[in-house]
């Protein structure tokens, strides 16, 4: 019987202890819970520090996904820059070429007393040739819009031409040799300045091609009378026997003819000057045919301009 409880008394005792003992052990696993919960910061904090072997701070590891080393070509239109952050370059050599003098061709204008050149060309207006990372400029892009660029001038003469106006030649003047002849009654004459003038001078809105003109020579300007329009004379004849009316030879060179009872068109006294004979109709059948007369004297008016011309 004293065996009895003996035992069982151990048996109370020994439970108690493990209940004891797993309390014990609750307790340490929950402060060890608590312990090991950081806030970023706190984790931050931790690591990196001279007890965790000085590793680097999470802050800093998402560095690795964009830092580059300073200089260095990273893709098309892409370089490193100073900062250490990809960034757009201004040029790049796997770009193509683009040269903004071909976005236009020359150009040969007259205007006024002027014969100009012009390069219908463009200046480049971007510091390089790349416009953002990975895509190259367009010449749209990199040249914009043509601009007239004035290559080369010279007065309007008969005597003095430019020549290799045309694509992306260089233009140049040329000159007539002395005493070659000129807007009908003139010569070539010495200028001056090494090149050469006619002796007989049109203004500019009376000028003719003579090499493709049924004009013989010019005869004179002046202004209409009874009106303040300005006028240009010709003595017309055209090549191998052909026949024009005054009304037609104006029209071809974009000017007017004479308005209802004005004197305009005369037959010719000779074949050496500007001297007339009785007049004769602009239009119709002068010198009794439908296609005109071989030679007379034809007086042509200079349209009036558009008040915003």
């Amino acid at each position: 019987m004293d065996t009895v409880l003996w035992v069982l008394r151990e048996m109370s005792l020994s439970m108690r202890y493990l209940k004891f003992i797993a309390l014990a052990c609750s307790f340490i696993a929950c402060t060890s819970a608590t312990e090991d919960v950081f806030t970023d910061e706190e984790l931050v904090g931790q690591i990196g520090n001279k007890d965790l072997g000085g590793m680097i701070a999470l802050s800093d590891m998402g560095r690795f996904d964009t830092e580059c080393v300073p200089g260095n070509r990273l893709g098309l239109c892409e370089q490193c820059g100073n900062d250490g952050i990809p960034e757009v370059a201004a040029n790049d050599g796997n770009c193509p070429p683009i040269d903004c003098s071909a976005t236009g061709q020359n150009q040969l204008v007259e205007e006024g007393d002027l014969t100009i050149c012009y390069q219908n060309g463009s200046a480049p207006r971007l510091a390089g040739n790349c416009t953002e990372i990975g895509r190259c400029a367009t010449l749209e892009e990199y040249c914009g819009d043509p601009e007239q660029v004035p290559l080369l001038e010279t007065r309007t003469d008969p005597c003095v031409e430019i020549v290799g106006c045309e694509g992306n030649l260089t233009p140049t003047r040329e000159f007539k040799a002395i005493g070659s002849p000129c807007n009908g009654r003139g010569s070539c004459e010495a200028d001056g300045n090494g090149g050469a003038r006619c002796s007989i001078q049109l203004p500019s809105a009376c000028r003719f091609d003579e090499a493709n003109s049924p004009v013989r020579f010019f005869c004179e300007s002046g202004q209409q009378d009874g009106t303040n329009r300005t006028f240009c004379e010709y003595f017309v004849a055209p090549p191998n026997g052909g026949r024009t009316r005054c009304v037609d030879f104006c029209a071809m060179l974009g000017l007017e003819s004479c308005q209802a009872g004005q004197s305009c068109c005369w037959n010719n006294a000779n074949m050496n000057d500007c001297a007339k004979l009785e007049g004769i109709t602009c239009g119709g059948e002068p010198c009794m045919s439908p296609q005109g007369c071989t030679d007379m004297i034809c007086r042509c008016i200079i349209p009036e301009q558009a008040p915003n011309e």
